[in-house]
């Protein structure tokens, strides 16, 4: 009798078998494995990765490579505590051209995200958050896919001694 696994389950049984394969290395080795990787999961109701809730997080990955994914440390955010790690895409970074509307935001002229519900619903104006600017050497602008992300189009630019590491979805 022949057990077809689906693509989760595959998975599932490949990171079940590299854990207790790190797991048995020397300490020395699973050390440098978990000193360079932590994971994260996504507690959020609305996430703004919907797909996902884990992340592989490489610490010593910060080559920064628009449209992947980094996590950072939280700082001056009104609605999460300073040193939350967030996990968000780079959308722009130095020298790249930012406008944010009320109806769209948009990257060195291309549409990128859609409005901003978060400020209607916490009673702001929108127009408050009206922005064109370039963003600076050493800073990054992060969005989430979800159109309720919390991410750059309300808070502005992520500094790079914030970034984490870059992120990897797991599941």
């Amino acid at each position: 009798m022949k057990i077809k696994l689906t693509r989760r389950s595959r998975f599932m049984l490949a990171a079940g078998i590299s854990i207790c394969v790190m797991l048995m290395c020397s300490q020395r080795t699973s050390l440098a494995l978990f000193g360079r990787y932590r994971i994260y999961r996504d507690s959020q109701i609305v996430r703004c990765l919907p797909d996902y809730r884990w992340y592989l997080v490489d610490l010593q990955d910060h080559g920064m490579i628009p449209g992947a994914l980094y996590s950072f440390s939280a700082r001056g955010l009104k609605l999460y505590p300073d040193g939350t790690n967030m996990i968000k895409i780079l959308k722009g970074s130095e020298g790249d051209h930012i406008r944010i509307s009320r109806q769209r935001i948009y990257i060195n002229g291309q549409p990128a995200g859609t409005g901003l519900p978060l400020a209607l619903e916490a009673g702001i104006e929108p127009e408050r958050f009206d922005r064109d600017y370039i963003v600076e050497p050493g800073h990054y602008f992060m969005m989430g896919e979800h159109f309720r992300s919390y991410d750059s189009r309300y808070w502005g630019t992520v500094h790079e001694n914030q970034i984490v590491g870059r992120a990897y979805p797991l599941f």
